[in-house]
């Protein structure tokens, strides 16, 4: 270690904490802005215990509060109640120091995820933090990115970059078992934005989610992981085979999504096809409003002895806002029909003369991601998504 007037070097930095380590390079500059360097790496860091407390130091407990702050708080279940917070983000703390990091995890353990050669390299200079390369690896996947925070604009803007690789989405609520046999997604996404708080952020957002996976096994009875017990409601709805189900085997599955100025709009669609059904949405999530606007349509595949007039709730509506969605069941295909040219950017997509040519077949998955790049060229043509595959992200 050594020091000057203002400065601080620490050369060889170690620190071992219950058999977490990390150890590497620090220089702090006091003068004008404050400045640090970090170069840092450790072969193992597990965060488990760190979340438990700060878990139990955020947990908000009513009974805390005294009688007059307990009239002074707004009940549970205002009508008010968003998803995406309006409170103000903290972004004049990125004037206030200025660093230049490079770390390097070999094995770095979050809640039940191991990853392994977790790695991010950046800078924080007058106001912009830019983060050229994140990446890391575990069992159940691989994710490449970057981003950029620009709080010199006003207001700030954000850029986000990420792919991810052979992905197994889950929570703890899956066992190891379940989760090995999760279809594994492809992903890529671009976002553009700008605001002061969560909310501005969500309705300004522009860009695309893309997202493939391929065969494999969902547990029926614990899909509550992806969109709460109202997804559950959904595809019992939809698919008359779930009640007899421990499992649905998927045979594929995509999201082509396109997002403008906070309206995330399918384009076309989201489909999941399993050995029995093709289960297809279009619709639209508006984040400046919060609400909600989502068909499903459910067919038999062809020649497995299954007739349309075996699914119940062939359609199906999801409404209201993110924090109140309210299933809707449409019998008569109104929702879909009304919605579809519009939410899919002009592709009616679950219109009968389309639906009958080719989501019933075996490749509608590819025939869907075809038909997004198709939308994609008309609108964007000068960027087009490439989803990557494999183990690795280039």
């Amino acid at each position: 270690m050594t020091g000057l007037e203002n400065t601080l070097k620490i050369r060889d930095f170690s620190a071992n904490v219950e058999g977490s380590d990390l150890k590497g390079v620090i220089e702090i500059d006091m003068k004008g802005t404050p400045s640090i360097a970090a170069k840092l790496s450790s072969n193992y860091i597990n965060l488990n215990d760190l979340l438990k407390k700060i878990e139990r130091t955020d947990t908000f407990d009513a009974g805390d509060l005294s009688s007059e702050d307990q009239q002074k708080a707004p009940p549970a279940d205002s009508s008010n109640k968003k998803m995406l917070s309006a409170t103000p983000i903290a972004w004049d703390l990125l004037h206030q120091v200025n660093a230049d990091f490079g770390i390097l995890f070999k094995e770095f353990v979050l809640a039940n995820r191991t990853v392994v050669n977790l790695g991010l390299a950046g800078r924080l200079s007058n106001g912009i933090l830019d983060v050229p390369v994140i990446w890391g690896s575990t069992a159940y996947g691989n994710v490449k990115g970057k981003f950029t925070i620009d709080a010199t604009q006003t207001p700030p803007q954000v850029e986000i970059d990420a792919a991810a690789t052979d992905a197994a989405f889950s929570t703890g609520d899956l066992t190891a078992t379940e989760t090995s046999k999760l279809p594994r997604q492809n992903v890529i996404t671009k976002l553009t934005s700008e605001g002061n708080s969560i909310a501005e952020l969500g309705a300004a957002l522009n860009g695309y989610f893309w997202m493939t996976g391929g065969n494999g096994y969902l547990p029926i009875g614990k899909l509550e992981f992806l969109f709460g017990d109202l997804f559950i409601q959904i595809v019992q709805t939809m698919n008359p085979f779930s009640e007899k189900q421990t499992y649905s085997a998927v045979s594929c599955d995509g999201m082509y999504l396109d997002i403008t100025k906070g309206i995330v709009r399918t384009a076309p669609g989201m489909i999941v096809q399993t050995d029995k059904l093709s289960i297809v949405a279009a619709g639209s999530v508006d984040l400046r409003t919060e609400k909600l606007s989502i068909g499903f349509r459910t067919t038999p595949l062809r020649g497995i002895g299954i007739s349309a007039s075996d699914l119940v709730n062939p359609f199906v509506k999801l409404g209201g806002s993110l924090t109140k969605p309210q299933l809707v069941l449409d019998p008569a295909s109104t929702a879909i029909k009304g919605g579809a040219a519009f939410f899919t950017m002009g592709a009616s997509l679950l219109a009968t003369n389309l639906w009958n040519r080719w989501v019933t077949s075996k490749d509608a998955c590819s025939r869907m991601g075809k038909k997004a790049i198709k939308l994609r060229k008309k609108k964007h043509p000068k960027d087009i998504p490439v989803i990557p595959k494999g183990s690795s992200i280039p």
